[in-house]
């Protein structure tokens, strides 16, 4: 594995590469075999000097999801490292809405420290939502009048300048 990432590293220096995997986070966070074997294979990269820049976390949550405590818990677990730990895939498995909110409420409270800073994790998260995922297009149109653009679902506030006005 640890070949893997140094290959892929090799390939392109550019992007950090994450290390993920399923169930750390979900099944109440108590699957302790596997977050020790999630563990052991981290600490086995970062002692061969394998280019790890992040630690994945499927988030997959279904009608009894991890509660926020656990979830700190884990999460400062896998933060020893010092690495960016990032929810790789994250849905509820619940036809309740409401819940549905709630739930992602308290998950996202874990993207703050003890401080209220923000973690890198949540830092991506807020720039995916405000930047990656709004639209904020400008152009001239074409001979007819027609100016297209792909966007985001959502509302959109257009304005049309003709002769100046």
């Amino acid at each position: 594995m640890v070949r893997w990432f140094q290959l892929a590293h090799q390939a392109d220096l550019g992007p950090k590469l994450f290390i993920n995997n399923y169930s750390i986070l979900s099944g109440v966070g108590n699957d302790p075999a596997h977050q020790n074997n999630y563990d052991s294979t981290i600490q086995f990269l970062i002692a061969h000097k394998a280019p790890l820049g992040g630690i994945g976390m499927q988030s997959h949550f279904g009608e009894t999801p991890t509660g926020a405590e656990k979830l700190w818990t884990v999460l400062d677990r896998f933060g020893r490292f010092n690495l960016s730990i990032e929810s790789t895939e994250f849905d509820i498995k619940s036809i309740d809405r409401a819940y549905q909110a709630a739930y992602l409420k308290d998950f996202m409270t874990a993207l703050f420290d003890s401080s209220w800073e923000i973690k890198p994790n949540g830092q991506a998260w807020i720039d995916l939502v405000t930047k990656d995922w709004w639209t904020n297009a400008s152009g001239i149109s074409a001979n007819g009048g027609s100016y297209k653009v792909r966007g985001f679902m959502g509302d959109y506030a257009v304005t049309a300048t003709l002769n100046g006005e």
